[in-house]
């Protein structure tokens, strides 16, 4: 079984993070509030998440590649 990697905020280097992980042979499951970058995920080869719960659901680890710690919370 391969493993999903989730990955919530795919800007400059969630975008690095989700090509590199995609190169590596991983399913990534990612989320974005902006669907253009959600749009850019699948045009790649992940899958966009309507929300980072369904990130969570579908992804056996999550990487979060957000701004600062009130972005988290």
């Amino acid at each position: 079984m391969q493993e999903t990697i989730g990955v919530i905020g795919i800007g400059l280097v969630g975008t690095a993070l989700v090509e590199n992980l995609l190169a590596g042979g991983f399913d990534v499951v990612g989320f974005d509030i902006s669907e253009e970058k959600r749009k850019y995920l699948e045009h790649i080869g992940g899958w966009a998440a309507s929300n980072p719960q369904h990130v969570a659901a579908q992804a056996t680890r999550i990487i979060l590649s957000l701004w600062n710690t009130d972005v988290v919370r």
